[in-house]
């Protein structure tokens, strides 16, 4: 929240979380509270430079939040 961490390492960290194919639950968990910290500033951010990468986060979350591999609270976190 205070700018300690850059855009670009918010976005590899995003990118590594939602690379794999099915998720721990404890990584959707950190997924989930690190889009509800950050969210916003990165958007804000990315707006400005006109990247789409948030856009294409929330397809792949999207896609999770309906996937039956998960259990069905990682499922609501990613819906929140």
């Amino acid at each position: 929240k205070k700018g300690l961490v850059t855009s670009q390492v918010t976005k590899g960290c995003l990118s590594k979380l939602l690379a794999l194919p099915v998720p721990e639950e404890d990584e959707i968990e950190a997924l989930s509270q690190l889009l509800i910290t950050v969210g916003e500033k990165l958007d804000s951010q990315l707006k400005q430079r006109q990247d789409d990468f948030l856009e294409q986060c929330f397809t792949k979350v999207k896609a999770l939040s309906i996937s039956p591999q998960l259990a069905p609270r990682p499922r609501f976190m990613l819906l929140d």
